[in-house]
């Protein structure tokens, strides 16, 4: 059964949505920066990006927000979509988080037109912004090499160092297409 639409908690209860998923989905994407890949400066430029939405947040009155909130009788807290709870590995965290963010911040941009429109233009420029930054971060973390521990290892080649220099650049080229996982070289007759 359907209950009677009131708008104004209805506007309230999808911007207090949306603003805490562009929060978490900023924290998520700041965290990758941070601890994955050790970006002080990719970072900083999250955590501002957090800081500006908190203050545009500012500008809806919080009291409003907070009494739309019911977490209880939301309907969309029992729905699940395939693969929710799946993640392949870290690229896919922040590929599912830039998502959050720019679609969220989109929902913002729209709904807080019927509040004020000059809110809507400041989240409309940060998601500008946002779009920037994930995209960056996407593909920082994408092209980011990954530590292959000797214990992961499937196929271990011990190679030597060729009869010369064009000639070990030319096997090395051929063998990293293949599926060594780690390549050890053992020549003796090298110099360090």
């Amino acid at each position: 059964m359907t209950e009677a639409l009131d708008e104004p908690n209805s506007i309230f209860r999808v911007l207090d949505a949306s603003l805490n998923r562009v929060h978490e989905g900023l924290r998520t994407l700041e965290e990758a920066a941070r601890f994955v890949m050790n970006d002080a400066l990719r970072s900083e430029r999250v955590k501002d990006l957090r800081h500006d939405l908190a203050q545009i947040a500012q500008l809806i009155p919080r009291e409003s927000l907070l009494r739309s909130r019911d977490t209880v009788s939301d309907v969309g807290t029992e729905i699940e979509s395939k693969g929710e709870y799946v993640r392949q590995d870290l690229r896919s965290v922040v590929a599912a988080a830039s998502a959050r963010v720019q679609q969220s911040l989109r929902v913002l941009e729209e709904y807080s037109k019927v509040i004020d429109s000059s809110v809507a233009k400041q989240f409309e420029r940060l998601r500008y912004r946002a779009y920037t930054e994930c995209a960056e971060l996407e593909l920082a973390i994408s092209t980011k090499p990954t530590k292959l521990k000797l214990e992961d290892s499937l196929l271990y080649l011990l190679i030597d160092g060729s009869v010369s220099d064009q000639q070990f650049e030319t096997r090395m080229t051929e063998l990293i297409t293949t599926e060594v996982d780690l390549f050890q070289l053992r020549d003796r007759s090298l110099s360090d």
